[in-house]
């Protein structure tokens, strides 16, 4: 309603406010709030106070999002879209703790730097995987092209933006 709507329209430390006035704000933005787009890394605590986030935008967080963070996200068992746009300290290793996020339909890791094939291969195990864009990671290869191809049926959008080293041969 109404209510919901509001809430889309605030940052998360105003929300966090809207929450402490009573119990009854409290669980309605616990189920009101889908979507989530912070200026800065989201703590624990906030992530663990909308378990119901169908969209997780991190692109703003970027520079500070490591390895580690990628394993309180996973929590978000609602989570359908995350973006980690240019979020470049994010390594194939990060990426294995989204394994469990099997509602994810759409992950974009665009200029996502310090992937390579092996992040790839993880992800042929989110199996409602629809869109994904890897544009300008260069680390990603022909091979990496072949798993995706083989093992990601639900694939349906696939960016391949400035990919350096996917060839003809690879598509």
């Amino acid at each position: 309603g109404i209510f919901s709507e509001m809430l889309l329209k605030l940052q998360v430390d105003e929300v966090r406010n809207v929450r402490l006035m009573c119990r009854e704000w409290r669980w309605t933005t616990r189920r009101a709030l889908t979507s989530l787009r912070p200026r800065k890394l989201p703590t624990t605590r906030i992530l663990h106070a909308f378990p119901f986030l169908k969209s997780l935008d991190l692109d703003r967080c970027s520079r500070q999002l490591r390895d580690g963070d990628l394993e309180q996200v996973q929590r978000l068992s609602s989570l359908t879209e995350l973006n980690l746009l240019s979020c470049d300290n994010i390594t194939d290793m990060g990426i294995l703790a989204l394994l469990p996020l099997t509602s994810l339909g759409s992950l974009c890791l665009q200029r996502c730097t310090l992937l390579t094939d092996r992040a790839l291969a993880s992800l042929i195990h989110l199996p409602n995987l629809h869109t994904l864009n890897i544009g300008q990671v260069a680390g990603i290869s022909d091979d990496g092209i072949g798993l995706l191809a083989h093992g990601m049926p639900r694939l349906r959008n696939l960016s391949l933006q400035a990919c350096s080293n996917i060839t003809d041969a690879g598509l």
